[in-house]
């Protein structure tokens, strides 16, 4: 995970986590890859760059997120039921094509914070603020340890914050 250097990952800043709190992230954060499936953020990959469409060679047009699907689903499934059975996501739109994303859904409780900017009275995504967002949300959760995703109300980041809970986890700025 150190070896991202992308905008979430700046706003995340790992590298500034001390040893406890590395090793929490490093049991409860998951770093999706077209790669190398999903890491954690200790474990050592060399750097790349790999898109999700790229096909696997000698493999009958089988894509990397076809590869991975079946195998990450099950493994994430298992792997948050084995800890609280809820899954924030913040990863990327593109990163939910690793994953049967009907049945982890249905498996799991999931929350996926949104990250929206008023433009003349409506509410936009703006890509690189969303993603400094999800990096600060990731390190929230981390450093405060959350387990209730109540808690999730009062993170702030550089002035966004939460306008809307239900049906969806909605910050603005």
């Amino acid at each position: 995970g150190l070896i991202y250097d992308g905008m979430v990952f700046k706003k995340l800043d790992l590298a500034s986590f001390t040893e406890g709190e590395l090793l929490y992230a490093n049991d409860h954060l998951n770093i999706c890859s077209f790669l190398y499936g999903l890491l954690r953020p200790l474990d050592n990959i060399n750097p790349y760059r790999l898109e999700g469409n790229v096909e696997l060679p000698d493999n009958g047009g089988v894509t990397m997120t076809d590869y991975w699907q079946p195998i990450l689903t099950e493994y994430l499934i298992d792997k948050v039921k084995a800890d609280d059975g809820i899954l924030v996501n913040l990863a990327s739109e593109e990163m939910k094509s690793l994953f049967d994303w009907k049945k982890v859904s249905s498996e799991l409780t999931v929350v996926s914070p949104e990250f929206k900017v008023d433009k003349n009275g409506k509410l936009r995504t703006i890509v690189i603020y969303a993603k400094m967002c999800r990096g600060a949300m990731s390190r929230y959760i981390l450093k405060n340890r959350i387990t209730d995703i109540d808690l999730l109300s009062s993170f702030t980041y550089d002035g966004f914050r939460l306008i809307e809970s239900k049906p969806r986890l909605l910050y603005a700025l």
